[in-house]
């Protein structure tokens, strides 16, 4: 297992990428501000995402997750 920390948005918000590494697959913890930015990490990982999780309703926690569910189609 891997953990990958993605500091993104004007509140320096932390997401994280959860890769099992065996099956290349991943969580995605509170996407924020930063879709774009997101989504290139786990490209650059070459990883699929499998879920999207959401810590709390804070915008600057939830604010890519229309985005990336759309894009990847992994759940909220």
């Amino acid at each position: 297992m891997k953990i990958v920390q993605i500091p993104n948005g004007q509140f320096v918000e932390n997401c994280y990428l959860v890769i099992d590494e065996g099956s290349r697959e991943c969580v995605v913890i509170d996407p924020g501000e930063e879709a774009g930015l997101i989504l290139r990490r786990i490209t650059e990982a070459g990883v699929r995402p499998v879920a999207i999780w959401v810590t709390h309703a804070h915008l600057d926690h939830v604010m890519g997750v229309p985005r990336l569910s759309w894009e990847t189609r992994a759940p909220i």
